[in-house]
């Protein structure tokens, strides 16, 4: 699967990303938030919003460049790990988010289908 292109900026950001996460925030005991990373970013003098630094976490992830490690995350926080046991019971949270969010697509389709019909024969 080709890498999937993000710019210039997002690139020295995740490759310093990498670098903090796998150096100083390496298990669950030692996490970061979004926040604190933003507020690192941000004092570099570089401008950047949680949606900038969700899409650079999603290009790592998706192109597994921590490799042999995973960026792992929850509620709390962000953090890197070689350990398959946090691997896996991080994936098995994100398998159920999944399973959620498809469980609720199908109803919000249908009621936004309704809705739309609804205004249209009004008009």
């Amino acid at each position: 699967m080709p890498t999937e292109l993000i710019n210039e900026k997002q690139m020295r950001v995740a490759g310093w990303l990498m670098r903090s996460l796998i150096n100083c925030h390496s298990g669950p005991d030692q996490k970061i938030t979004s926040d604190q990373i933003l507020h690192k970013i941000r004092n570099n003098g570089l401008k950047m919003d949680g949606g900038q630094l969700r899409e650079i976490i999603g290009h790592i992830r998706r192109n597994d460049l921590c490799a042999p490690g995973f960026i792992l995350s929850d509620n709390t926080g962000y953090w890197y790990s070689e350990n398959v046991d946090e691997m896996e019971k991080v994936s098995e949270s994100e398998i159920s988010r999944a399973l959620n969010i498809l469980k609720n697509f199908k109803p919000l389709r249908r009621r936004v289908k309704h809705l739309k019909n609804q205004k249209e024969a009004i008009l």
